[in-house]
């Protein structure tokens, strides 16, 4: 018996069923990362971390300035009992990372490329510490934050606090 469920039917079923396979699996990731998360409204976040965007359990940044838009939008969704796969109840918090030259990197990757490794040599200490001051002084200069999903932290909107706080379901269907 052919056990390949994909081996007799066409690539757009053998599509669905992977697209559904992949919906799953994103489903039982977002509920264990929700459960885990420290749970907490939209005004504890704006105290907490002022100017920091959202991500929805999608990826999609929702910036500071229309989190209350936002939490209007979903407010009305569950009221009207109306729910799309883009308005979850919840959005995640964020992280702010900065990018900027890290010297130890730099010289690990100098002493990879001329293969010291094999030859037993190193930069000497000088060298590194000009690599060091420089970094250092393009970092003040240049560096730049950004900000990425912080999955520890769930925003819950208003009015859904108390819901999914005691709810198994933990994203809109």
């Amino acid at each position: 018996m052919d056990t390949n469920i994909f081996a007799k039917s066409s690539p757009i079923v053998g599509f669905e069923i992977r697209e559904a396979e992949e919906m799953r699996r994103f489903r039982e990731a977002e509920k264990w990362r929700f459960q885990k998360a420290r749970k907490i409204s939209v005004a504890e976040y704006k105290k907490e971390f002022p100017g920091y965007p959202l991500f929805s359990p999608y990826g999609y940044r929702i910036d500071g300035g229309k989190i209350d838009d936002y939490a209007d939008r979903i407010k009305r969704g569950i009221k009207n009992g109306m729910h799309t796969g883009e308005c979850p109840a919840y959005l995640y918090g964020a992280n702010r990372l900065y990018a900027e030259l890290c010297p130890s990197e730099i010289i690990e990757d100098i002493e990879i490329k001329a293969r010291f490794d094999e030859t037993g040599g190193t930069l000497d200490e000088e060298a590194k510490d000009e690599i060091w001051q420089f970094c250092e002084k393009w970092n003040e200069k240049n560096r730049f934050q950004y900000f990425v999903e912080n999955w520890g932290v769930v925003v819950l909107l208003q009015d859904t606090r108390e819901v999914f706080m005691n709810s198994e379901e933990c994203y809109s269907e």
